[in-house]
């Protein structure tokens, strides 16, 4: 799990070089960031919503 916490920091380290790098503005590269780790997070919410309502479902068949 911790392999994953740092792997994610990396890619977004990367990401955001290359963003300030393709954008050359600080705020611009900023707001595209804070975007991508909204957007992250809205989809790592939905996934473990589906997550516990598949196991939530598979233990009542058992």
């Amino acid at each position: 799990m911790k392999m994953m916490k740092i792997t994610h920091l990396l890619v977004l380290l990367v990401v955001s070089a290359g963003l300030l790098y393709l954008t050359r503005s600080f705020w611009m590269s900023l707001g595209i960031m804070m975007l991508l780790l909204l957007v992250d997070a809205l989809l790592a919410q939905y996934e473990r919503k589906h997550r516990s309502k598949d196991d939530d479902t598979s233990s009542e068949r058992d």
